[in-house]
């Protein structure tokens, strides 16, 4: 797995469709401490009892509409599987776009 700077992981996001900016806000904010890295982390907290619910036994792990994604752990691979569980699929779904 190669190694990216913050610049090309925000250049990446955006690309995306994405904000960035936003990405960071919600990261900063889930924990109980805004943005202290120490305190309890509600997300995580959160995917620890799904985890427990949906019985997952290795963690990571991506559920994707209550079904646990048991395919290769690639972006790509789990971009098409996300996009796969549309009913009506976004634009960012489009195949150029994903393997962009």
């Amino acid at each position: 797995m190669g190694s990216y700077s913050a610049k090309q992981l925000d250049q990446f996001i955006d690309k995306m469709g994405f904000s960035s900016k936003n990405i960071t806000e919600c990261v900063e904010n889930s924990f109980v401490e805004r943005g202290n890295y120490n305190s309890e982390n509600m997300f995580l907290k959160e995917d620890l009892l799904w985890m427990r619910i949906m019985e997952v036994n290795t963690h990571p792990a991506i559920t994707i509409n209550n079904h646990t994604y048991t395919g290769d752990m690639d972006g790509l691979d789990i971009a098409k599987a996300i996009c796969a569980s549309f009913k009506t699929r976004p634009q960012y779904c489009d195949r150029e776009k994903l393997i962009k």
